[in-house]
C-alpha cells in the first residue's frame, strides 16, 4: 500500500500514517510506503522513522528507501487484536 503526504501538517500527517497502517493490515499487506518528501518532509520523516510497535501492534520496523530518502518503508507483521 502507498501513500504520499506531501503537503500535509505533521500531525495530519501521522494521522493519515496510524490510519492507512490499520488499512494496511486489515488487507493483510505486509509493507506500507509512505512519499514525505525529501526537503520539506524532513519533519514527518524523522516522526515515521521513530514508529515502532509501541505506536501499532502491527510494525515491525520502520527504514528510508535506499533508492530515494523521500520515501520511508513501513513493514508489517500479522497479528491478532
Amino acid at each position: 500500500m502507498k501513500i504520499d503526504v506531501h503537503g500535509l501538517r505533521v500531525h495530519e500527517a501521522m494521522n493519515l500514517i496510524r490510519f492507512s497502517i490499520d488499512q494496511a493490515v486489515a488487507r493483510r499487506e505486509l509493507t506500507l510506503e509512505i512519499t514525505h518528501g525529501f526537503h520539506g518532509g524532513a519533519r514527518i520523516q524523522h516522526r515515521v522513522l521513530r514508529l515502532s510497535a509501541v505506536d501499532h501492534p502491527a510494525i515491525l520496523r520502520v527504514r528510508s528507501k535506499i533508492d530515494n530518502p523521500g520515501i520511508s518503508i513501513v513493514e508489517l507483521r500479522w497479528y491478532e487484536e
